[in-house]
């Protein structure tokens, strides 16, 4: 063998050694995800079990998984899914898609295609909706869900079978954010809700709201076992307000077309008969639009039963208190309105 041979047969050994181990590697990789997408599809069936056995259920016309090799995805066709908590509450898409990386099969993220068709039980109605993108994820912490969040875009839902006076939901944007509470003040029974709506518009079929704009950071104390152990949404609030449950909204914003803008913070409960009971202290400008001419008996009553002005966003505005007292709403020694109860 000449010397030439030898870093030949060399170079050769280095290639040959080099390709073994990329397939050693490729079928490791390839074992990995098998074993990793099959552990976060039976945590996922292990949820839709335990969502089975108190009454909500999801169906798939066929379920398939996929996704190699970087991440994986649980697909579902035709995905009917029945909400007990909601009254049984019926959806049906058009397909469900639920991805996650392989170095975070606990952590998926979900795609829902429309239309969708919704049937509520209870008062026999049937809704159609339809929205550009609507997008949903979801967290598992061995068999706990730890966060959960859906966001829609150009939403619209309209009351199916009605040609005029429909009722009908339609927000450029909407989205709903959950968690357990891990603040130094939280408890075990905790979470956190943020909620925001932007160009939101509704409708019973002979009113029309203005757009609302809607932003609000919440903290509901004592809720989750409450919200585990319930059937429906009577009895989650029956075993909530048992449990001393309370809403307390940390910040909130809200605008009513361009002439009404509240900005504020309070706390909520329910009593024992299950009406609203707490404060809502705010700032609102825009006052004049709801209380009248500036000069005129609502009006006067209005500044004196309100707080000192101040300044919203850049607008003139004043204090407010609305208070809850067994579903009565006060302004001020004014009774303005009076809540029917929850459950």
């Amino acid at each position: 063998m000449t010397a030439s041979q030898r870093p030949q047969r060399s170079s050769a050994l280095r290639y040959a050694a080099l390709a073994g181990a990329l397939i050693l590697v490729g079928l490791g990789w390839t074992v990995a995800w098998n074993v990793l997408a099959d552990r976060a599809d039976t945590e996922l069936g292990r949820h839709l079990d335990r969502a089975a056995e108190r009454g909500s259920r999801l169906v798939c016309g066929d379920r398939t998984i996929s996704g190699y090799p970087f991440r994986f995805e649980v697909e579902c066709t035709r995905p009917q899914l029945v909400l007990a908590r909601a009254g049984n509450l019926e959806v049906a898409a058009t397909r469900l898609r639920l991805a996650g990386m392989i170095w975070q099969p606990l952590r998926l993220v979900g795609f829902l295609d429309g239309p969708a068709e919704i049937y509520d039980p209870r008062s026999g109605r049937r809704y159609k909706a339809s929205w550009t993108g609507a997008e949903g994820s979801v967290g598992f912490a061995t068999l706990h869900i730890d966060r959960i969040s859906a966001v829609f875009s150009s939403l619209e839902v309209i009351e199916a079978d009605i040609s005029d006076r429909a009722a009908r939901l339609a927000a450029a944007g909407l989205e709903i954010h959950g968690r357990p509470s891990a603040g130094p003040d939280a408890g075990p029974g905790d979470v956190d809700i943020a909620v925001s709506a932007d160009r939101l518009v509704l409708s019973d079929g002979t009113r029309t709201t203005p757009e609302i704009a809607l932003a609000a950071d919440t903290t509901a104390r004592n809720a989750l076992d409450s919200l585990l152990g319930a059937r429906n949404l009577p009895d989650f609030l029956r075993q909530w307000q048992a449990a001393d449950g309370a809403l307390e909204i940390a910040a909130a914003r809200l605008a009513v077309g361009a002439d009404v803008l509240a900005s504020g913070s309070g706390r909520l409960r329910l009593d024992d008969g299950g009406r609203l009971t707490g404060n809502l202290d705010a700032s609102v400008a825009g006052l004049e639009k709801l209380l009248g001419p500036k000069n005129g008996l609502v009006a006067v009553l209005g500044a004196a039963v309100l707080g000192p002005e101040t300044e919203l966003e850049g607008r003139k505005a004043r204090t407010a208190r609305l208070r809850l007292d067994a579903g009565k709403v006060s302004l001020g020694p004014l009774a303005i309105a009076e809540l029917a109860p929850l459950y």
